[in-house]
């Protein structure tokens, strides 16, 4: 039975050429090789939670390490942990790397950061200051069920490795759930571009029909150019498609026939306005932008504020996802803006849904 414990993302192994001696370690090579690793994982600094460092203790190689670290590891939302394997095991010489690595996935297991055994005082020559970092000296719970860690090794002839690898809690109180088809109707997440829900396998914007349509097994029925990213989505992706089993729908839903969408807006103290109709599932209205040059607006069905269209995030432009019909409880509204464009006030602006852009 295949159980996969952690996810190798990115890897790296460089030399540190000419130095002081064979012995001695090279900051800058060592700062290349974490920066390709993690170039190769595709990983910022501020995504990595953990850091396994090579760490023997010594006067010279810490600080120079520690050094590297601080140069590649900012800007930082959090702090990064900072732990080595030779404070529990000893250094192994050639196996201290795959030691590294091992206690890396054993962390990532387990959602916790094992303490530096015996950890009394820092070296003082560690320039860690201003340096969002701290040295554990007792198990800390990382609070996540999955995380990003990078390993350092360093050889004795001068051979810098590093290994960016994720896992997911398998147990303790971090431990990942099981996904029960039976419990779920769909899995999705959140597009970073127009910050909508999508299929977290095909990259489709979600809506009724979508999830109409999920029944049983699911299974991707979508596939889109080879080494396309399927973490947008269709609206924001820009590139074609190998196969589709439907065809790309002009419309997610029908805009009831019996129905008006109104208007609301900044520019007229946010007074409800019908909107003109131009086809079964478009309106559209022009405003005329004010001295400010731009113009927030609201939409609602029937002048109805509990069914109204919102954008999934405040002063929206055309690429944010469009919401409800529902109530517009934290009054997200949408922007027309014409300074980035250059344009004046008194000009002519086009509010249209469902694209609703200027």
């Amino acid at each position: 039975m295949y159980d996969q414990l952690s996810c190798v993302l990115g890897c790296c192994i460089n030399q540190d050429g000419r130095s002081a001696s064979m012995t001695a370690p090279n900051g800058p090579s060592q700062q290349a090789c974490i920066l390709q690793s993690m170039r190769e994982a595709g990983n910022k600094a501020r995504d990595i939670n953990l850091a396994e460092c090579h760490g023997t203790g010594t006067a010279l190689g810490d600080p120079i390490e520690v050094g590297a670290l601080k140069n590649v590891m900012e800007p930082r939302d959090t702090t990064l942990a900072l732990t080595s394997s030779k404070s529990n095991i000893g250094h192994l010489e050639g196996s201290a790397g795959i030691a590294g690595f091992l206690k890396c996935v054993s962390m990532l297991m387990a959602g916790t950061c094992p303490p530096n055994a015996h950890c009394y005082q820092l070296n003082p020559h560690l320039q860690v200051k201003g340096f969002p970092c701290f040295f554990d000296t007792e198990a800390v719970d990382s609070g996540l069920n999955s995380a990003l860690t990078g390993v350092s090794s360093f050889g004795f002839g001068g051979t810098n490795g590093r290994c960016d690898i994720w896992g997911a809690a398998r147990f303790g109180p971090n431990k990942c759930g099981k996904v029960l088809e039976a419990e779920v109707d769909q899995i999705y997440t959140l597009c970073p571009i127009t910050l909508g829900k999508i299929d977290y396998l095909t990259g489709e914007p979600l809506s009724r029909r979508l999830a109409a349509s999920y029944r049983g097994k699911r299974k991707a029925d979508v596939l889109r150019d080879e080494l396309a990213r399927y973490d947008v989505s269709r609206y924001a992706y820009d590139g074609g498609f190998r196969y589709r089993q439907n065809e790309i729908p002009d419309k997610d839903e029908d805009f009831p026939s019996d129905s008006s969408m109104f208007i609301c807006g900044s520019w007229n103290g946010f007074t409800m306005e019908e909107m003109d109709r131009n086809g079964a599932n478009t309106f559209s209205s022009i405003i005329v932008l004010g001295p400010e040059r731009y113009d927030l607006f609201e939409l609602y069905i029937d002048k109805n504020q509990e069914y109204c269209f919102f954008p999934a995030a405040d002063r929206a432009g055309q690429v944010i996802a469009v919401e409800g019909p529902a109530e517009n409880k934290e009054r997200k509204r949408w922007i027309i803006d014409g300074r980035d464009s250059g344009m004046p006030a008194g000009t002519d602006a086009l509010a249209c849904y469902p694209e609703a852009y200027m």
